[in-house]
């Protein structure tokens, strides 16, 4: 073998992608492994996961609005228990 040979870059063949009619002059992008890692990868799974806790993060505010009075019991007179416990009690029926 030779010393000055880089054989691991003689063997990767770069992929030619074609290019859309209003792409312009941009210069193709050749990626290294970790590049290529980072980008379909890598990215690809922090994208799912913001993707996802928007979606939990607005579930659980529609429940935090449903158990909203739950939270605030502490806080109201004996007036509004009572007609807290009325309303509960006409909703059940």
């Amino acid at each position: 073998m030779l010393s000055d040979v880089n054989y691991k870059a003689a063997t990767t063949c770069k992929r030619i992608r074609q290019k859309v009619p209003n792409e312009g002059d941009t210069p193709e992008v050749y990626l290294n492994a970790r590049g290529k890692f980072r980008i379909t990868t890598f990215y690809t799974i922090v994208d799912k996961l913001a993707t996802e806790m928007k979606r939990r993060v607005e579930i659980y505010k529609e429940i935090a609005e449903g158990f909203y009075i739950l939270s605030h019991v502490p806080v109201m007179s004996f007036h509004h228990l009572l007609t807290l416990k009325g309303i509960l009690s006409a909703v059940k029926r």
